[in-house]
C-alpha cells in the first residue's frame, strides 16, 4: 500500500510539475498573441484614421466645387437675364426682326452698327 501512496504522490508531483511548466507556457502565449491583435489594432485604427481624413479632404474639395458651380450658374443666370433684356429690347427696336431663326435675321441690327456687310451674308446664305 505505500508503493501505491509514493506512485501517487510521484504522479502528483509529476503533474504539478508539468502543470508549473504548461500554465506560464499558456500565459506566455496569450501574451504573445494579445500583443500581436493590439499591433493589428493599431494598424486598423491608424488606416481608419487615415481613410477619415481623406474623406474630410473630398468633402472640402466637393464642397469648394460645388461653392464654384453654384457661383458660376448665378452667372450664367444673370447673363441669361440679361440677355433676356437685350433680346426683348431688339423685338420692340425691330419689330420686323422679332423672331431670330438664324444670324441673317440679326442682319438688320449688325449692318445698324457697321460691324458686317449683312446684303451679302443675306444672300449667300439663304437659297432663290
Amino acid at each position: 500500500m505505500n508503493a501505491l501512496f509514493v506512485a501517487l504522490g510521484i504522479m502528483v508531483l509529476a503533474l504539478l510539475a508539468l502543470l508549473l511548466w504548461f500554465v506560464p507556457h499558456l500565459l506566455q502565449q496569450q501574451a504573445t498573441r494579445v500583443a500581436g491583435e493590439t499591433t493589428q489594432l493599431r494598424e486598423m485604427l491608424l488606416d481608419l484614421l487615415n481613410e477619415q481624413e481623406s474623406v474630410t479632404i473630398r468633402q472640402g474639395q466637393l464642397n469648394a466645387s460645388l461653392s464654384n458651380l453654384q457661383d458660376q450658374l448665378s452667372d450664367i443666370a444673370s447673363a441669361s437675364s440679361r440677355a433676356l433684356v437685350f433680346f426683348r429690347f431688339f423685338a420692340v427696336s425691330f419689330p420686323t426682326t422679332s423672331r431670330i431663326s438664324s444670324f441673317g435675321d440679326l442682319c438688320p441690327f449688325v449692318s445698324s452698327f457697321g460691324m458686317a456687310d449683312c446684303n451679302a451674308c443675306l444672300k449667300s446664305s439663304r437659297p432663290g
